[in-house]
């Protein structure tokens, strides 16, 4: 591969990883939309990760790639509302 291929592959491998990345971002910002609106009207205490996932249309094993347990989601949307504030 001659030094003007390789500058397209990196370019198109760069492309590919900042659009997985932009995916990576909506697909959490989604996640935390379902996830506030679910401890909006159910209670934190009453909101389970299965819920999240059922609401959000995905298994639980995809929701735990994005958010290690309840409590990193709580927090964050903590964060959010009190950024809007």
């Amino acid at each position: 591969m001659n030094g003007v291929q390789m500058d397209k592959l990196n370019s198109k491998l760069a492309s590919g990883r900042q659009n997985g990345k932009h995916q990576i971002d909506w697909q959490r910002d989604r996640i935390l939309d379902v996830a506030q609106k679910l401890f909006l009207q159910n209670g934190l205490k009453n909101v389970k990760m299965g819920d999240i996932a059922a609401e959000a249309s995905m298994t639980k094993m995809t929701l735990y790639r994005y958010f290690s347990n309840i409590d990193e989601i709580a927090v964050l949307i903590h964060e959010r509302m009190l950024a809007q504030i």
